[in-house]
C-alpha cells in the first residue's frame, strides 16, 4: 500500500483562518480540468469571430523543415505531479462565483470590490 502524501490547507472557521495539516491535510488532485471561463463577466461584450489561420507559402514551409530554429524545437514533456489523486471531473470553479463566496464569508467590502472589478471593462491580471 503506497503512502499518500497530504498537503496542508487553510479553511475559514468563524472569522479566522485555520490551518489543517498532517493527517488532516488534503490530497492533491491530478486532473486536466482547470478554472472555468464559460460565463461572461457583467457588461462584457460577446467574443469576437474566429479569424481564419493563414497558410504559409509551401516554399517557406520547405525551408523551415530544412533548418529548424531553436524556437520550433519541441519542448520536453513536463513530468506528471507525484502523489496526486487521479480525478476526471472535479467540481467546476468559476471566478465569477468569488463575490458571492466573499459575501457568505462575511466580507461585504471585498465582495463589492470584486463585483466592481468584474463589471469593469478593463480587467488586468
Amino acid at each position: 500500500m503506497s503512502r499518500i502524501i497530504k498537503v496542508p490547507y487553510y479553511f475559514l472557521a468563524g472569522s479566522k483562518w485555520k490551518e489543517s495539516s498532517g493527517s488532516q491535510g488534503c490530497v492533491p488532485l491530478n486532473t486536466s480540468k482547470c478554472i472555468s471561463f464559460d460565463r461572461l463577466a457583467p457588461n462584457e461584450p460577446s467574443p469576437l469571430k474566429q479569424v481564419p489561420v493563414r497558410t504559409l507559402n509551401p516554399q517557406v514551409e520547405k525551408n523551415r523543415e530544412k533548418s529548424p530554429s531553436l524556437a520550433l524545437t519541441p519542448r520536453p514533456e513536463p513530468q506528471a505531479p507525484r502523489d496526486a489523486e487521479q480525478i476526471e471531473n472535479p467540481p467546476t470553479f468559476d471566478l465569477l462565483d468569488m463575490p458571492q463566496a466573499m459575501k457568505s464569508m462575511g466580507w461585504p467590502v471585498s465582495a463589492k470590490l470584486a463585483t466592481e472589478w468584474f463589471s469593469n471593462s478593463k480587467k488586468h491580471l
